[in-house]
Formats: structure tokens, sequence, C-alpha cells
């Protein structure tokens, strides 16, 4: 008799974990054997799958090509390159209020094949302040599925940075990363 009880206790242990519901708000204590396994089967069938490339079709970058002088006019450049062919590019520049810009807010390219990289350079003119600064860029380019649109960011710091910087880089030296403490401050 002992052996029979614990086998019952055995194979109704195995029955409630293979008919537990999947989620708690659908198949709940009322729904029947049936509709959990159905859900169950449907579930593990539908498991998410990626099928994209996370990898935004334009890489923009922004750099300052001259040393950070508050007050004198300084080069800067864009570099563009597309992973797709992008026609009636616009390269748009939205300094911020204290920045003063040299030339057009507008550049505007014909064409960029894919792989290729492209490089527009700007003036700009930071003030005298211990604010920190920027110059967004904005491009926008036609491609085989419609419009793309990416955005950069120059950090313009005329003091320069607070700290300066620790470099990291991985096992292999491919890549290189310099921190800066404070880094996560939001900029006005």
């Amino acid at each position: 008799m002992r052996i029979a009880i614990a086998a019952t206790i055995l194979s109704l242990a195995h029955a409630s974990t293979a008919l537990a519901p999947v989620t708690p708000a659908v198949g709940g204590p009322k729904s029947s054997v049936i509709e959990q396994q159905r859900l169950r089967a449907a579930t593990e069938s539908s498991t998410p799958v990626c099928a994209m490339d996370l990898l935004h079709p334009i890489d923009v970058t922004v750099r300052l090509d001259d040393a950070m002088v508050p007050g004198v006019w300084l080069r800067a450049s864009v570099a563009l390159m597309s992973r797709e062919d992008l026609a009636e590019i616009q390269v748009e520049f939205l300094p911020a209020a204290a920045v003063e810009l040299g030339g057009s807010r507008k550049a505007t390219l014909p064409r960029i094949a894919a792989g290729e990289r492209e490089e527009i350079s700007f003036l700009v003119r930071v003030p005298d302040t211990q604010a920190p600064l920027q110059v967004q860029v904005r491009v926008v380019g036609k491609a085989d599925a419609g419009m793309l649109e990416r955005g950069a960011v120059l950090h313009l710091l005329p003091r320069g940075p607070e700290h300066p910087g620790v470099e990291s880089a991985v096992p292999s030296g491919q890549h290189r990363v310099i921190e800066y403490r404070g880094a996560g401050r939001r900029l006005p």
C-alpha cells in the first residue's frame, strides 16, 4: 500500500507541472487542460528571433579638428559613411545659442555609394564660458527603402574636461575608449 501511494503522488506531481498555466493572466485555474496545453505549445513554438540587422545604415561622427580655444574660429568636421546607397543628402548643423557657426547651417551631398566615406568641414567659435556647449548634426538621405535620418553631437568643453580621462582597451587592443569622470551629467 505504501508503494501505491508514493506512485500516485509522483504521477500527480508530474501531471501538475505539465499542465501549469503559462502566464497568470491567461489560463488561470478555470481554464481547461486542453486550453493550457494549446497555450504552452503556441508559446514554445513562437520563440522570438531577431531577423534584422541592429546597426543603423548611416554612421555619423563629428569631431573638433583644432585644439579648443575660446573666442577663436575652430575647424570641425563631420564624417559620413553609409551601408546603403544614399542620394540627396542634407547635413544640418544645429549649434547651441552661444556657439557661432561660420558659413551655412546646411550642406548637401548629391550621392554616397554604399561603403563610401565623405567628410564635410565647418567652422565654430565658442565663447569664453565655463558651460559645456554642443553642436548637433542631423543627416537625412534618400535610400531605396525611403528616407533615412541620423544625428550626432559635438560636445564643446571650453575649459576642457574636468578630468583628463582614463584610457581603457579591450584585451585584443583593437578598440580604445577614454572614460571621463562625471560623463553621465546631462548637458544643457
